[in-house]
């Protein structure tokens, strides 16, 4: 890789920066005026001090000047599929951090507060949950929904290892998620991926999601996100943020149970790889065993709040009248029962 072709910018020729989020390497601040590719929304990728001195500045070199060195549509497709490093950012002879591109709007989710919606990030941890707490919250994903999804991620973790970058920290934390007409996925936190077998900072996994002898087996290998690939199938199907059952995926196909469960082997050359789950995945999203259970009404995820839908109430006024005048009649016929029977 050509060093020459990642681009760098002073942190000082930015302009004025506002913060959008706190994590734990750093800060993440909006800027105007400047483009990736001369059409994406970019954002500045700040990495606190303590960071900045284990960074490996090379590696994030070789990461920034990786999409100049594909062909123009596979580096489109990493740039529309990620927000993969686009430049360095210095102070004097410093790397600080990097530029990527911002969230798109279409994994953004629209969740209801206060009689309206908020804008957040779609994670991947929301479809973790319950269907009861997916309709309070209006996230409209069916068992159809989500084998795309995943077929979707299996498509793209494929070409990734191809092109020789593993995930590695694959977790809900990591992956965000548009539903609609064609689900699909988009990777954040970029830098922390493994290229060509280096990483600009030490492999770290998030909590419940490490492989199961972190010991005894490399991280950020394409075994590890075959791991990871098969629990989140597991947790989405088992609308719950820890279980490790594949039985759950039998519902909709046996043969994604059987992947689910060769993915979880302590045997890292047992686990099926990303690819070999597409077949299986679209065959049952066209298949009848999905569970027909209703989408939930509400604002759909990579919508903007004004676009017509709208949030699943509560309770309707007239709703509260019905059962306040059924309570009426109910206590009427207790009063008239009570003074028959003892005068």
């Amino acid at each position: 890789m050509d060093d020459a072709l990642a681009p760098q910018f002073d942190v000082r020729s930015l302009g004025a920066l506002t913060q959008l989020g706190k994590g734990g390497q750093g800060c993440v601040y909006a800027i105007d005026g400047l483009r990736i590719n001369k059409e994406w929304p970019v954002v500045y990728k700040e990495y606190d001090p303590v960071v900045c001195s284990r960074l490996d500045v090379a590696q994030l070199r070789r990461m920034v000047s990786f999409v100049p060195t594909l062909d123009p549509a596979t580096g489109r497709w990493l740039c529309e599929q990620s927000a993969w490093p686009a430049a360095l950012v210095t102070s004097g002879p410093v790397v600080r951090g990097l530029l990527m591109r911002r969230i798109p709007a279409d994994f953004e989710i629209g969740l209801p507060a206060g009689g309206g919606t908020v804008r957040r990030p779609a994670g991947f941890q929301f479809l973790l949950n319950s269907d009861s707490y997916l309709a309070r919250m209006a996230i409209p994903v069916d068992d159809r929904g989500r084998l795309l999804l995943l077929a979707d991620l299996a498509r793209s973790l494929s070409r990734l290892h191809r092109l020789g970058v593993v995930v590695g920290d694959l977790s809900p934390n990591n992956l965000l998620f548009c539903l609609g007409n064609r689900p699909r996925c988009f990777f954040i936190d970029c830098d922390a991926m493994r290229l060509a077998g280096g990483s600009v900072l030490p492999q770290t996994e998030t909590p419940d999601w490490e492989v199961p002898l972190p010991g005894g087996e490399p991280l950020a290998t394409p075994a590890t996100d075959a791991y990871k690939f098969g629990l989140l199938a597991v947790r989405l199907f088992a609308r719950d943020q820890s279980s490790r059952d594949p039985s759950v995926l039998a519902a909709v196909s046996d043969d994604l149970a059987d992947f689910a469960e060769a993915s979880m082997s302590v045997i890292p050359a047992r686990r099926p790889a990303p690819q070999d789950w597409i077949t299986a995945l679209t065959s049952a999203a066209a298949g009848d065993r999905l569970d027909g259970r209703p989408v939930p009404v509400g604002v759909g995820v990579g919508s903007d709040p004004d676009d017509g839908s709208t949030i699943v109430p509560a309770a309707s006024g007239s709703g509260n009248i019905g059962r306040t005048l059924v309570l009426l009649v109910m206590l009427g016929i207790l009063i008239v029962y009570l003074v028959n029977r003892f005068g």
